[in-house]
């Protein structure tokens, strides 16, 4: 077949589907507008809502009998988790900073232990000095 030929079918078919969904679109929201309806939805969907609850209080039950654990279960373990991730975090900073601190102290320690070295160096041979100078007087 040539696709000339096939055109003229594909767009009635095309005009037609689209005719046919319009169609339907409109028959659904007349039926959806319908406050009766709404109404009667509104209602199922509550009695549903109970009928879930009751079904994860049921599950929660099951699950404690047969030592599973529940959504509820993991959530709470997920959160307990997360804190303590946040607490080791948070330890993790603190040793740093004690770390930083001990290697501070240990500068200045060593620091002031070379100066205290310096300075008795320095005492001495002040002290050297002043013997070689008595001394000197003392002879001469």
């Amino acid at each position: 077949m040539d696709n000339k030929k096939d055109t003229p079918l594909a767009d009635i078919i095309k005009k037609y589907g689209l005719k046919t969904e319009r169609e339907l679109n409109a028959h659904i929201q007349k039926r959806l507008n319908n406050e009766k309806v709404i109404k009667t939805l509104s209602e199922k969907s509550s009695l549903q809502a109970k009928k879930i609850v009751q079904l994860q209080q049921i599950m929660e039950i099951i699950s404690n009998i047969l030592n599973f654990p529940t959504k509820n279960d993991i959530a709470n373990t997920s959160k307990l988790v997360i804190q303590s991730e946040e607490k080791i975090d948070s330890l993790e900073e603190n040793m740093m900073q004690l770390n930083k601190s001990i290697e501070d102290v240990k500068r200045l320690l060593i620091k002031e232990e070379k100066e205290g070295i310096n300075l008795q160096e320095d005492k001495q041979r002040n002290d050297t000095l002043i013997l070689m100078k008595n001394t000197k007087r003392r002879r001469g």
